[in-house]
């Protein structure tokens, strides 16, 4: 017989973010801003010690559905809103989706890294993004002329706050204007969010940038 869940059956990251919810939630809200502070007194109240607090809210951005107890009141996703800031938005849909890529004929290109180069690649993150950029992908699934910048761009938005891609690059097109590419990689632990799909007005001089 199934029974609900008590909060002494749930994980630290369930209970913390749960009770954050709790602290800001009324009913008909359909935004709302917490501050990562916020978990970190949480987590003192529950006696639960955790050095890398960011990445509870992260958990539920990309791996994980959010506790039942935040599910039944809606469709919530986490948002960035600044530094050291997120927020909790109600969605219309899901706040997570897949993409049914079965549905989909395979796109065979010439394979075009070196040799060389090839017999070292593991199936790993780094080498899936080397891949990439000797196959030119980048150019040739966005029609632009890309140009790669970096892996592990770093870089703050206002109001989404510090954001990290796994590769940043710069398209041309043929009347020579730019435009930024960023690349995400989802591997079969990692979910899409609509939170992480948000398209804010970024320039490149804004924030501070950091390689990895």
């Amino acid at each position: 017989m199934e029974r609900n869940a008590s909060m002494d059956d749930l994980s630290a990251y369930d209970r913390a973010i749960i009770n954050v919810f709790e602290a800001h939630y009324v009913e008909g809200m359909d935004y709302f801003e917490f501050e990562k502070d916020e978990l970190r007194d949480v987590l003192t109240e529950l006696n639960l010690h955790m050095r890398n607090i960011p990445d509870i809210p992260y958990t539920f951005r990309t791996r994980r559905d959010l506790p039942d107890a935040i599910r039944s009141r809606g469709n919530w996703a986490i948002v960035g809103a600044g530094l050291g800031k997120y927020a909790f938005r109600r969605l219309t849909n899901l706040p997570h989706f897949e993409i049914a890529l079965g549905d989909y004929e395979p796109i065979n290109i010439y394979n075009a890294i070196p040799e060389v180069i090839d017999g070292y690649l593991r199936r790993d993150e780094q080498s899936l993004l080397t891949r990439v950029l000797y196959n030119r992908l980048a150019d040739i699934f966005t029609g632009l002329t890309c140009f790669h910048l970096q892996n592990h761009y770093r870089s703050t938005v206002q109001d989404v706050g510090e954001v990290e891609l796994d590769a940043l690059y710069v398209g041309s097109t043929v009347r020579a204007s730019s435009t930024s590419s960023p690349l995400r990689r989802k591997d079969s632990r990692r979910r899409i969010g609509l939170g992480a799909c948000r398209c804010p007005t970024w320039q490149g001089s804004c924030g501070r940038t950091s390689p990895n």
